[in-house]
């Protein structure tokens, strides 16, 4: 397959099927990874869950970029599953913003979509931590940023902005204590990592396998040793029809009863509210003056934290 030097409606559906079907195959390898903000060993199964119903919602909405990151957005924000699905979710919003009204994206429309996807990751957290899936994806659109600024083509953006996120990657356990005290690099930004590689074989033809993404993204072996669950108890997560001044409220409240708050969308109005906390009815009741929630649930972290042990 000859190397493309724009991307076209049809080419980001079929990126983005191929990046649902690679994180379906390892994301059993990505949890193995799964440490920070908590050790429940999910992130892969989260993030592959999320593509789920983005993919399922881009289903025949490929004719043009318009109809395309319409439907991106709404999957992203109805399919986003926690912390890293969130994360992803409010990349996806970014990146949809920069093409919707676009005919094809070439090499520096690509790197500017790449900079809004890391802007937009920044903005779904309350309290963004460095080494975590938020650092790999700004780092992975500095790299594409700099090889436009060198006349690059596409296929070499993309290869810069998969190299760059990969040395970003290696970098998070110097950056993140947990992941150094366990042998692991930050396991959202591994599977970021992944759709960077994913894109790139589509790009340059190469495949998958000859680029090795899969193993040199969780090739870490992990000390995982015994360890509990620390922090809040429970996750709540939910869509929330509400506005910007609603959600701005809803943040504030959820910094007094919890952490790893994440919240993502705004795209008509809809948010996916996530958060870890030790008072789940306080949780929910926060956003009810706001606006209305549904999709509503409830994990229990610290059972799910013994559960990933016990699989160990």
């Amino acid at each position: 397959m000859a190397e493309i030097d724009a991307l076209l409606p049809e080419d980001v559906y079929e990126v983005l099927v191929s990046y649902r079907d690679v994180l379906r195959s390892y994301a059993d390898g990505i949890n193995e990874l799964n440490v920070f903000p908590v050790p429940d060993a999910d992130t892969g199964t989260n993030m592959a869950a999320t593509m789920d119903v983005v993919v399922d919602a881009l289903e025949g909405e490929a004719e043009d970029f318009s109809r395309l990151s319409a439907a991106l957005k709404r999957g992203a924000l109805q399919g986003a599953r926690g912390n890293s699905g969130v994360i992803l979710s409010q990349a996806f919003i970014g990146l949809a913003d920069v093409v919707g009204e676009l005919g094809q994206i070439d090499s520096g429309q690509l790197a500017a979509a790449l900079l809004a996807a890391s802007k937009e990751a920044d903005t779904a957290m309350a309290e963004p931590v460095e080494g975590t899936m938020i650092t790999v994806i700004r780092d992975a659109a500095l790299g594409a940023s700099r090889a436009t600024e060198n006349g690059a083509d596409l296929g070499q953006v993309l290869r810069a902005a998969s190299d760059a996120g990969l040395e970003s990657l290696d970098r998070t356990p110097d950056l993140l204590p947990v992941l150094r005290e366990h042998g692991v690099v930050d396991a959202g930004g591994a599977g970021y990592v992944l759709l960077l590689d994913v894109m790139t074989s589509h790009v340059t033809g190469r495949p998958l396998d000859e680029i090795a993404a899969p193993e040199r993204v969780i090739a870490s072996e992990p000390e995982h040793g015994t360890f509990g669950h620390r922090g809040p108890r429970y996750e709540v997560m939910f869509l929330l029809q509400a506005d910007p001044d609603g959600v701005e409220k809803l943040r504030k409240r959820w910094r007094d009863l919890g952490d790893s708050i994440a919240i993502a969308g705004g795209s008509d109005g809809l948010w996916s509210c996530h958060i870890h906390t030790g008072d789940v009815g306080a949780a929910i009741e926060a956003c009810i003056d706001l606006g209305s929630p549904r999709q509503i649930s409830v994990t229990d972290l610290a059972r799910q934290v013994r559960e990933a042990v016990l699989d160990e």
